[in-house]
């Protein structure tokens, strides 16, 4: 089960993301095979913590600009994908990180998908809507 978003480079959309704990958000990561970012971070903040560092692995990452989301509140993220569209095609994970481990994006079965076409494709996805072209993610 998974929903792709399309991120038309062209058009890039929005996002609101709505979730849990997000006040106490440190860093928004970017996670692809596809594409090159300006810079990666290794993360590794949870070796010391073998209970975390078994459910959150390190990871290479690219912080994205906080120019490019805002917390509108402790439940709904805003990420502008305009940061990140690029002509290259493929799919692109976003990582969630605080200071208590991380999650995924694609752990609720979404992923983003830069081309130049605009179709969403769901099979058996999350409740998600549309609009002005804007996508509000559920992975509450």
């Amino acid at each position: 089960m998974s929903t792709v978003i399309p991120i038309n480079p062209n058009n890039p959309p929005n996002l609101l993301i709505e979730g849990y704990m997000y006040k106490w958000l440190s860093n928004v990561f970017l996670s692809s095979g596809d594409f090159t970012f300006p810079s990666l971070t290794a993360v590794d903040a949870f070796t010391y913590r073998h209970h975390v560092s078994s459910i959150c692995p390190s990871f290479t990452g690219y912080d994205l600009p906080s120019q490019y989301y805002n917390i509108l509140d402790n439940n709904v993220l805003f990420i502008s994908t305009s940061g990140f569209a690029s002509e290259s095609s493929g799919t692109i994970d976003i990582i969630f990180f605080n200071q208590a481990g991380y999650t995924k994006l694609s752990d609720s079965g979404v992923v983003l998908s830069i081309s130049n076409s605009n179709y969403v494709s769901t099979i058996g996805g999350l409740p998600m809507t549309t609009i002005d072209g804007n996508y509000i993610v559920n992975i509450a």
